[in-house]
């Protein structure tokens, strides 16, 4: 999710249309996971399935096992650290897809 947010935010700041960034995502490896919040994305309201704060307790549990480890996982914790920044915009109890919108600057509607 953190993947596609920063996809579309990259489109918002080239003035693409959503219809045209989400059409080239639905066509790449992450489709089914796009396809999956498709409707979320596009009407702005992420009301959970699975909330923020259990995606942000989970993936502080895997960056916790990768320093146990000694692993390195850089693009886990990016993503963690969007998880994390919805999560203190109160985004807690919306759905984990509404790090979209945390990372395009919108408003997440629940």
């Amino acid at each position: 999710m953190s993947l596609t947010g920063e996809a579309l935010a990259l489109g918002d700041r080239f003035g693409l249309d959503d219809e045209h960034v989400l059409a080239a995502l639905l066509d790449s490896p992450i489709g089914p996971a796009v396809k999956r919040k498709l409707d979320k994305i596009q009407t702005d309201r992420y009301t959970a399935s699975f909330k923020l704060a259990l995606m942000r307790k989970d993936m502080g549990l895997v960056t916790a096992a990768a320093e146990r480890r000694d692993a390195t996982i850089p693009l886990v914790e990016a993503a963690a650290g969007w998880i994390a920044r919805a999560y203190d915009d109160g985004l807690g109890d919306l759905d984990y897809s509404a790090v979209v919108a945390e990372i395009r600057g919108r408003d997440a509607k629940g």
